[in-house]
This record gives C-alpha cells, structure tokens and sequence, in this order.
C-alpha cells in the first residue's frame, strides 16, 4: 500500500554500521514523496494438500520490502545515503559498472508528529529515475530489508529547497555525442544478488531471499530528430538499423548529470510521432554515471 508523505510526515535515511541496526543518529532528510515499505510476516504452508492443516505450522521469518520516492537533490549531503546503498561513491560521484555493493541503510518513514516506522537492514535492490517537462524529477528505489518498528516520537526536518532539482536542469540530451532536444527520460537499474552480498538464498541475514541475476541498465527517452531548420541527426534510428552501439547517452547537465554508457537501442522498429519529428528510444546501458553532487 503506497502512503503518501506530504508536508506532513517525512523520509529520512543513515547508513548503518552494523546490518540491522538502527545507528541511533546521523540520518539526512529527503525530499519525500511517498513510500512503499512495509513488514511482511508469512506462513509456512504445508507441502501437500491437507483435510486439516496442522495449527502449529511455523511463520517464517519478518522481512521488508518496498520503494521509497523522493525527489531529486543536488545536495549530497540529502542524497548520499540513499544512492551510496545502490551506487559505488568516489568524491560524491556514483557509478554503477562493477560488483554490487551490500551498504545497508535504515529509514524512518513518518507520518506525522505521532507516527513512524523504522525499517532497518534495508539493501538496496533497484533505482529509477523520472524526468518530465513539468514536474520535479523523481527517484524511485526499491529495498529488501530485515524488520520494521513503530517510532511514535518521529524526527521531523525538511530539505533545503534550493537544492532541489528543477526540470529544465535535464533538458538537455545528449545522444553518441549529438544533441537532441528531449521530452521525457526514464531510467531504471536493477541490481539481483549472489555470491557473498547479503540478500542471497539461505542467508541468515535476510529471510526473504532476492532472486540470483545480473544487474540491468535500461532508458527510455523520446528525442526530437529535427527542429524548424530540418533534421539534426538521423543517428539514432542508423544505429539502430545497423545494430550497432549509440555511444553515451549523457542527460542533462552539471550537478543534474546523467551519462549512460555504451548504449544500444533495442525492442521493435521505432515509429515517428508528432511534433518535430518525435523519436522515441529505449535502450540497454553497461553502466550508470551521476555526476558529483554539491558537498555544502
């Protein structure tokens, strides 16, 4: 069930250092929007069908699931956090190319003044990111986690609204290097885990096992291939032709950067649209770039 946030409840975050564990402090505040998470509790059913099922079938153990959205900051100070449990850091820069990380995080979802919950051994298993002409980018993650507990003295705080991300910031798309004027991007990254990361199959950290894979980078986006003075680049649709790579996909600009690497379009033949000859693209990443937010 999704519960909206709204001016009156709040979405704050902290690393923790030890699995599970509540840090107690150091939690930054987003700007929230609404949030999914929430403790789930199963019962072991029987194998085989029974006339009488026994009563004393055992519940597996708690565990959590869900998203968080919040919009986008340029402030790695709000940011940090959240994307430091999906992404590598190196000096306020996240990258997604290599081995998954297995930072947890713990979130406190109020409310109001009178309710929240903590959910704590949070890990970080996808991120999304929308972006439109008319309304504020906005971050999509999805968690699986250990436990969730009611707070009823919940921290309040809000963001600075200076930092907070403007859509015009990515307008710009730049596509194998070719600037194209964008009308909407849609990112999304899934991270499966295997090997040693905490989130596997008969963990005893987690009793909710994430399905084994590889991690996915995928975008969509729709482009204007022409302006008033005719077309700009047909590139695209040739690589798609020809099957070959895109290059970079790089969306917008400065603090609000987004580079996409290694890109290649896939799916059906695209078909043109309305306006100055709309584009559409979908295609697959080998890796995700952000650029480095603002420290103060």
């Amino acid at each position: 069930m999704t519960m909206y946030v709204g001016n009156n409840g709040s979405i704050i975050v902290a690393p923790e250092s030890t699995y599970g564990t509540d840090p107690g402090s150091g939690y930054d505040t987003l700007f929230g929007v609404s949030s999914t998470l929430q403790q789930a509790s199963n019962l072991l059913t029987p194998a085989h069908l029974t006339i009488s099922p026994l009563a004393t079938n055992d519940y597996a153990p708690t565990f959590v699931d869900g998203e968080i959205v919040v919009n986008w900051s340029e402030q790695a100070s709000v940011m940090d956090e959240l994307l430091s449990s999906f992404f590598t850091v190196t000096m306020n820069h996240y990258t997604m190319t290599g081995a998954p990380e297995t930072t947890s995080i713990s979130a406190e979802v109020a409310f109001g003044a009178d309710l929240a919950y903590i959910y704590t051994g949070l890990v970080a298993t996808s991120f999304g990111m929308e972006i439109s002409p008319y309304e504020y980018p906005t971050v999509t993650m999805g968690f699986i986690g250990q436990k969730g507990v009611k707070e009823t003295s919940p921290t309040q705080g809000t963001a600075s609204v200076a930092y907070l991300a403007a859509p015009s910031e990515f307008t710009t798309v730049s596509v194998g290097g070719t600037t194209l004027g964008a009308k909407n991007v849609s990112i999304n990254c899934e991270r499966q885990y295997t090997g040693g990361d905490r989130a596997v199959v008969g963990s005893s950290y987690l009793s909710q096992p994430v399905e084994s894979g590889v991690r996915s980078i995928s975008v969509s986006l729709t482009v204007d291939l022409s302006d008033d003075t005719g077309f700009i680049s047909t590139a695209p649709l040739d690589s798609y032709l020809a099957g070959t790579s895109l290059g970079e996909i790089i969306i917008g600009s400065g603090h609000s950067s987004i580079a996409l690497a290694n890109c290649r379009m896939t799916g059906d033949m695209p078909s043109l649209g309305d306006g100055l000859t709309e584009f559409p693209i979908t295609a697959t990443a080998t890796g995700i770039s952000l650029a480095p937010l603002l420290s103060a």
